[in-house]
């Protein structure tokens, strides 16, 4: 196991080039620039991405039907720029597809309801390993350090057979070269918690990092179970909404500094977290993404290091409370980021309009209750949301009403039967295995029976 892996040697010989390119942009990350500098310096390598883009028959076309300049002068005005969606690359495959010098690709989960695999080119790993790494060195953690990840295992579920097997061999064998393991984000049992606690004994990692749910829900048994994990000093949470109940959760139960990791698939590392006192704030990496807000404070992402295939003005999804600004509008470092547009709902109030709701305001409201293992919400109507809930030994008449409780007190403006209770039998688990706030109405079992727990 990790006990015995050869750190040092690996280090000093086959692992020394990653080693350097972790330490390439730590202080980078570490030194407080002036937002005036970042500022000049982020507009000079937007425009030499712009000018890679331009080359690619998709950024020709692009440039085209938008009449945009070849470069900018300041970031204000990129803020003018159309925003690019999975759906205008989806819409244009065939163009994308003549990008030269494609390798691979950046397959997406999905988690948008948008799956998409975004163009790879060779030479692309050096600067997203020495991004992503650059606020892990900063706090003191370095490769090959043993690490648990927490995360989905369904590797080939797609595919049959032994190509199924040949892919989850490769991955075994590229974690246990990297000092790696893995196990399933996905934890609603208290069986799952316990699986999953053992592996992290017994790899003796120094960090876990993963799906914030999945290492809460390892952290919450750790607590009743009275383990401990001297070896453990870091949880590193990204892919999912990351909230506050959850990291002082996880800083407790396993007495670790919590750091944040904020990014996706086809971009990397976008910021990670400043300080260890509790994941927040996060500061970008400027070097490398462009990160701007939208009228409605969505995250806007332009890759700056260079790529086969450049994103420019790209919408993530994320809506995000900004910090540090630089005078154009680049955001420096995030104080939170409130998650996907999506895990928004509606639900109607007694004055008669629908409010629009954060989802995960609502699962706060029964989550923590006796026997509730996972709360997810349903928009099952105008106005209309609908709780489910996984919960084991209760009776759910009695949870009913002390869900009903907690609403007079704490939400008592909503109409009588805006919101509903129903329990299914187990968790609806999303792209990739994440454990996502809001499912769609499709998913939803339609054998249920609910409940209203708002009073007349």
């Amino acid at each position: 196991m990790t006990k015995y892996y050869p750190v040092s040697l690996v280090r000093r010989t086959v692992g020394r080039d990653r080693l350097n390119l972790a330490a390439r942009h730590a202080q980078v990350f570490l030194d407080d620039f002036a937002p005036e500098m970042i500022e000049l310096e982020q507009v000079r390598l937007f425009n030499k991405a712009w000018r890679r883009a331009l080359e690619l028959p998709f950024y020709k076309e692009w440039q085209r039907n938008h009449d945009l300049p070849m470069e900018v002068s300041t970031i204000e005005t990129i803020k003018s720029w159309p925003a690019l969606y999975k759906s205008d690359l989806r819409d244009n495959l065939d163009l994308i597809e003549m990008t030269p010098g494609i390798i691979g690709s950046y397959r997406t989960s999905g988690s948008t309801s948008e799956p998409f695999n975004f163009p790879k080119g060779e030479g692309e790993f050096p600067g997203s390993y020495s991004t992503m790494w650059s606020y892990r060195s900063a706090h003191g953690l370095k490769p090959f350090d043993p690490f648990l990840l927490v995360a989905n295992t369904s590797t080939g579920a797609a595919q049959s057979g032994w190509q199924k097997n040949k892919m989850r061999l490769t991955q075994a064998m590229k974690g246990i070269a990297g000092n790696s393991w893995k196990t399933d984000g996905l934890i609603t049992t208290a069986e799952a918690a316990d699986k999953a606690l053992k592996c992290l004994q017994s790899v003796h990692a120094k960090y876990v990092i993963g799906y914030p749910s999945g290492i809460a829900a390892m952290a919450r048994r750790a607590e009743e179970l009275g383990l401990l994990f001297p070896n453990l000093t870091h949880a590193i949470l990204s892919s999912e909404t990351i909230d506050a109940p959850d990291i002082k959760l996880i800083q407790r139960a396993f007495r670790v500094k919590v750091l944040i990791e904020y990014g996706a698939i086809e971009l990397g590392a976008v910021a990670g977290s400043l300080n260890d006192s509790g994941g927040w704030p996060l500061k970008v990496h400027w070097w490398s993404h462009l990160l701007h807000l939208d009228s409605k404070s969505s995250a806007m992402v332009s890759t700056l290091e260079p790529r086969a295939f450049p994103l420019i003005n790209y919408a993530i999804g994320d809506v995000i409370e900004p910090g540090v600004q630089t005078q154009g509008g680049s955001v420096l470092s995030i104080q939170y980021v409130s998650g996907r547009t999506r895990d928004i709902v509606t639900v109607g109030t007694r004055g008669g309009d629908a409010a629009a709701v954060d989802a995960r305001s609502l699962t706060y409201l029964a989550r923590d209750l006796p026997g509730v293992i996972s709360v997810q919400v349903a928009q099952v109507g105008p106005g209309k949301v609908e709780m489910l809930l996984v919960a084991s030994d209760v009776e759910r008449e009695v949870l009913v009403k002390k869900i009903s409780s907690v609403f007079v007190k704490n939400r008592n403006d909503f109409r009588p039967g805006s919101v509903a209770v129903s329990f299914i039998e187990q968790h609806i688990a999303g792209a990739r295995g994440k454990r996502g706030v809001v499912v769609p109405l499709e998913a939803v079992p339609l054998t249920r029976k609910t409940y209203s727990v708002i009073p007349e």
